[in-house]
């Protein structure tokens, strides 16, 4: 199925990815509409179908998109053609193994666990590496993954600006917090309670 939005066409697996349109082009949920130095690079982790991809391609920045799961890749590809599609999980160290499970909530998300299909994996580092010049944004919603992904990372000297969702409680956002002043980041947005969205930039 497809709809139209203020950024184009996008494909959707089924209904329920209205809500990430919502939360995304509607909410602004990563505050883009705000950001008027969008430019650069973009590294979407969690990019899902492509919605925020596609918008920071509209934005005229340069987009690497990374997900994991089978159908979102797909339609990652179609809705957000000019972007760099790397197909795998991101985690905290080389070689770490990862499984992708539906989320037990919400059906067209995924997350890593305990069960699920073995994924191919890349950490940050890695992804960070791939660019030839510093990430302007990262943008990070991998259900959770984001903390070990950030905690192993060595390369945050190399990013600007961080938006993400946190989603093991407001204590563990403000603990990820601490630990990225140490790279420079400083808060400039945190809202919601069990989940929610934290942005930090330099």
């Amino acid at each position: 199925m497809k709809t139209n939005t203020k950024i184009g066409d996008i494909y959707l697996n089924n209904s329920q990815d209205n809500e990430i349109i919502r939360e995304i082009l509607l909410e602004d949920s990563y505050g883009i509409e705000s950001r008027n130095d969008l430019s650069g690079t973009v590294l979407d982790i969690g990019a899902h179908i492509g919605i925020f991809s596609k918008l920071a391609l509209s934005r005229g920045c340069k987009v690497i998109s990374v997900e994991p799961e089978e159908k979102n890749f797909k339609l990652l590809q179609i809705n957000a053609p000019e972007a760099t599609h790397i197909k795998k999980a991101v985690v905290g160290e080389v070689g770490e193994k990862a499984l992708l499970n539906v989320h037990p909530t919400r059906g067209e998300m995924h997350k890593l666990d305990f069960i699920g299909v073995e994924v191919e994996t890349i950490t940050l580092d890695e992804l960070i590496s791939l660019s030839d010049k510093p990430i302007h944004l990262l943008k990070m919603d991998i259900e959770g993954g984001e903390y070990r992904a950030l905690y192993y990372c060595t390369k945050l000297h190399m990013v600007d600006q961080i938006v993400m969702e946190y989603h093991v409680r407001l204590i563990g956002a403000l603990a990820l917090i601490n630990h990225l002043y140490a790279y420079g980041f400083r808060p400039i947005y945190i809202c919601g309670g069990e989940f929610g969205q934290l942005h930090l930039r330099k």
